[in-house]
């Protein structure tokens, strides 16, 4: 039995469009979940600078919120712009895991959660802000 079977140009296109359809929807939801966890991140991020007594608005302002953050862990801002120089390097990776593990430390919190912080600052934000955490000086912490 010779059985063949013939695939118009019709079937093609509306195939296409259906993939197309569920691409573009599934990117939609993908935008729509990062914008909200963004969004939530600097809301918890602007209640955690005023815990530690700056102006929230500092969080907004995108190399200042990194530099007031090196303060508020006791580390000195001269740190930030050496590691300006070493830009293509792993300098930056370094500072990020430093710095939000002494922000951590800070809070009252372990290195494992400042190292969270780097990786699920969404998450870890909002524990700062909205639990118990309290912040006091770097110098008191050691």
């Amino acid at each position: 039995m010779n059985t063949t079977f013939y695939v118009s140009n019709a079937d093609v296109s509306r195939e296409a469009t259906a993939a197309i359809s569920v691409l573009l929807g599934l990117g939609l939801i993908f935008w729509l979940i990062i914008s909200c966890l963004a969004i939530i991140t600097i809301i918890a991020k602007w209640k955690v600078f005023k815990k530690a007594n700056v102006d929230g608005w500092e969080c907004l302002i995108p190399i200042h919120n990194e530099v007031v953050e090196l303060k508020l862990g006791g580390i000195k801002t001269y740190w930030y712009f050496l590691n300006l120089l070493f830009i293509c390097g792993i300098g930056p990776i370094i500072l990020s895991f430093w710095s939000r593990i002494e922000l951590a430390k800070a809070f009252g919190k372990g290195a494992g959660f400042g190292v969270l912080m780097v990786f699920f600052s969404y998450i870890c934000y909002p524990i700062l802000a909205w639990g118990n955490a309290e912040y006091k000086q770097p110098d008191e912490n050691n």
